[in-house]
């Protein structure tokens, strides 16, 4: 029998011709269902800073994860010196653009790729102030909170509050790189407005109104 979903009709009849009918469903699962491999988000890098860390991995809904492998297929020189680790750290890199492919097995032989770009600009380069946007900023369940930040490494703080000045939401991110993106789930707040505000430091804040159908 396939993958899928079955449907059996089982029809009985009396003496008297009165029949009577009861309906049974049978899913047959795949032998295997293959794992999700995920990377992590782009990561910009601004010289002297010369490092960064690849952040992956992997989940299988049916089994579980044997076997990570990194790949670099794109940059000035190769920087993988861990590459069968989720977690790898690439340490001296020059400027240019990176690109990392993550490879993740499942314990039944099935695999998944994702990929990730690490793009590293000089000191030179233009470095954008401190910023927030949410996008699509008409919500409807999820939203994307996009981050842009240029001082440093220090934590950040992201809390959203009703028009009331309740707060619903509160989340402290360390940064990775200098643009981060953090999915908002929306789905269980009430339909109207809302202030969505990244503290950076204690006089450094930036806030965006977003609307929620």
């Amino acid at each position: 029998m396939q993958a899928g979903t079955y449907y059996f009709v089982l029809t009985v009849t009396d003496n008297n011709g009165a029949a009577g009918r009861d309906t049974v469903m049978i899913t047959v699962n795949p032998e295997n269902i293959p794992p999700t491999a995920n990377a992590g988000p782009d990561q910009i890098i601004i010289l002297p800073n010369h490092s960064a860390r690849l952040i992956g991995s992997g989940t299988d809904v049916d089994g579980f994860i044997t076997a990570y492998r990194w790949k670099q297929f794109a940059g000035p020189i190769d920087k993988l010196t861990s590459p069968n680790t989720p977690v790898t750290v690439l340490d001296n890199l020059l400027e240019g653009e990176y690109k990392f492919e993550l490879t993740v097995t499942d314990n039944k032989g099935a695999v998944d790729y994702d990929t990730i770009a690490v793009s590293v600009k000089p000191l030179t380069a233009s470095i954008p102030e401190n910023s927030i946007k949410v996008y699509p900023n008409l919500v409807r369940d999820i939203t994307t909170l996009e981050i842009n930040k240029n001082n440093g490494g220090n934590d950040m703080l992201v809390v959203i509050t009703d028009m009331q000045g309740k707060t619903v939401y509160k989340k402290q991110i360390t940064p990775g790189a200098v643009v981060i993106k953090e999915t908002l789930n929306f789905s269980s707040f009430s339909s109207g407005n809302y202030m969505v505000t990244v503290f950076f430091a204690i006089n450094n804040r930036q806030t965006v109104k977003v609307i929620k159908q």
